[in-house]
């Protein structure tokens, strides 16, 4: 089993980077799919308020917050790539 994160790439269009170690290919940065994704599922988390009037972030604290976030991140680069036909060429996990 491999211990690397499915990030599903970047999440928009990266800064280009030469490889300082291989001229021939280019180190891309920034934030990936997933980050983008965990913020998103985030910023849901923190507009939701419970029914006595509380909110996840001061009920489950800001460590139960990101984890819930990535978890819905990774469900929905899961659904992504399940429901997602690939694109001639296109490898999975880039996309």
């Amino acid at each position: 089993m491999s211990d690397k994160i499915h990030d599903g790439g970047p999440a928009f269009p990266p800064a280009y980077e030469p490889d300082p170690n291989d001229y021939t290919k280019a180190v891309y940065r920034g934030l990936t799919k997933r980050d983008w994704f965990a913020g998103q599922a985030l910023a849901g988390l923190m507009a939701h308020s419970f029914d006595d009037g509380g909110d996840f972030l001061h009920e489950c604290g800001p460590d139960a917050a990101a984890y819930q976030s990535y978890r819905m991140a990774d469900a929905m680069l899961r659904a992504r790539t399940e429901s997602l036909p690939l694109s001639k060429g296109q490898e999975e996990g880039n996309g």
